[in-house]
């Protein structure tokens, strides 16, 4: 896997913003806010002040439609994933400030797709409930429905020890959730580039007719593809979801029948990806991006161990 380049911080860019093929609305987030119930249930989930010695700067903020207004630039990606809801905490401890983010993201998948599109495989990753991260400053963390952003400010001191207890009392609060979600296991394991797994909700390569999606980075022999799984609800429309694809390929690039992987498959090639393969296998519409000389054995193994056509 040493001469595979990771491209992993690029992966949910590349297959989230390729030029449009198709019409998107843009419409505007349904204006909501927290009940008191559910602001109490974020709460309940902030660090333990006195465990700690934090003392709270302010009141806890809340986000939920107008989360732009907190992040702005930024807030879009979230609402891609559903988010619902987000509590801001300040905190102070000794010279040192802590801000503490927690987004309810409504699903686990949600969660880990929000995530994963903020991660790279390059960084210093920690076990903190399903998957965590952490920088100088700074450590994120998913779990359950939830993603956490910690940030310490104003020290020349190393905050680690801080940001791993706050991040350990919210952790225990939310209890479960410690794995991704089972969807993520879609993915096949051998040769798979570790912390490169991701999921798209709207619009794989500009399609919506593709959501949702999972991909992740394959260092196969040497050379690196990324392989996207649309999820059907079933195989007859996993062979829609491929047939429609290999229709739009067919106008905007070149198809050419690869009868040795599937009787359905294909391999398409036009300006906006490149060459790619693609098939129906199960309830899954495959997509391999980048495919090497040996993309096609792979795909092949694969598909007969979880139960080939």
């Amino acid at each position: 896997m040493k001469h595979c380049i990771l491209v992993g911080l690029l992966l949910c860019i590349t297959i989230n913003t390729l030029p449009a093929q198709e019409e998107f609305s843009d419409a505007a987030v349904e204006d909501y806010t927290l009940t008191n119930e559910e602001k109490a249930a974020l709460t309940a989930l902030l660090p333990d002040t006195v465990a700690l010695g934090l003392e709270p700067l302010e009141e806890s903020q809340f986000f939920t439609s107008n989360l732009y207004e907190y992040i702005n630039g930024a807030a879009d990606g979230f609402h891609d994933y559903d988010f619902y809801g987000l509590i801001v905490q300040n905190y102070k401890h000794g010279d040192t400030e802590v801000a503490v983010e927690i987004y309810d993201m409504k699903a686990p998948l949600n969660a880990f797709g929000v995530y994963a599109s903020e991660r790279s495989p390059d960084y210093h990753f920690i076990a903190l409930g399903a998957q965590g991260h952490q920088g100088k400053d700074s450590l994120f963390f998913l779990q359950d429905r939830f993603y956490i952003k910690l940030v310490a400010f104003g020290t020349s001191e190393d905050s680690t020890p801080l940001l791993n207890g706050v991040a350990q009392s919210i952790s225990a609060k939310i209890e479960k959730g410690t794995s991704f979600p089972k969807e993520v296991s879609l993915l096949p394991v051998q040769d798979r580039v570790p912390n490169t797994e991701a999921f798209i909700k709207k619009s794989p390569l500009g399609h919506t007719y593709l959501a949702p999606a999972l991909s992740a980075q394959y260092c196969i022999q040497g050379a690196t593809s990324t392989l996207i799984l649309s999820l059907a609800e079933s195989e007859i429309e996993a062979g829609e979801r491929a047939e429609r694809f290999q229709q739009y390929m067919s106008k905007t690039g070149k198809v050419r029948e690869l009868p040795d992987l599937d009787p359905r498959a294909f391999i398409g090639e036009n300006q906006y990806q490149g060459e790619m393969i693609v098939f129906p296998h199960k309830t899954f519409a495959a997509i391999m991006l980048k495919p090497s000389e040996s993309s096609v054995s792979y795909l092949k193994s694969w598909a007969a161990q979880t139960g080939g056509n």
